[in-house]
């Protein structure tokens, strides 16, 4: 599943839109199915637009939600959510079904 989160810190308000594929792994899990959740944050360019917080997300679906999955280390990056930003991130959850 692809995710992109488009943040406004000066707003303090978050946007979710979801697109395209889901990629689905074979987890040690027996009875529930793991799924990837690609999701691509993109922090504002005002000045002191950045952080360094803890930043988390939860990602809700036709089946429930993920619950809250901490954006820990971000695939193209090192310093995560600097002004002008976008950080990818891949995340591992049970399947929600359709994001919504």
């Amino acid at each position: 599943m692809y995710v992109s989160v488009l943040t406004y810190p000066s707003k303090n308000r978050t946007h979710v839109c979801s697109s395209v594929g889901r990629e689905t792994s074979n987890a040690l899990l027996a009875l529930l199915t793991a799924t990837s959740y690609h999701v691509s944050v993109k922090t504002g360019k005002e000045r002191g637009a950045g952080t360094d917080a803890n930043v988390f997300i939860k990602i809700f679906g036709s089946k429930g939600d993920t619950g809250k999955l901490k954006l820990m280390s971000a695939e193209n990056t090192k310093n995560k959510f600097e002004a002008g930003r976008i950080d990818l991130f891949k995340l591992e959850s049970t399947d929600i079904g359709k994001v919504t």
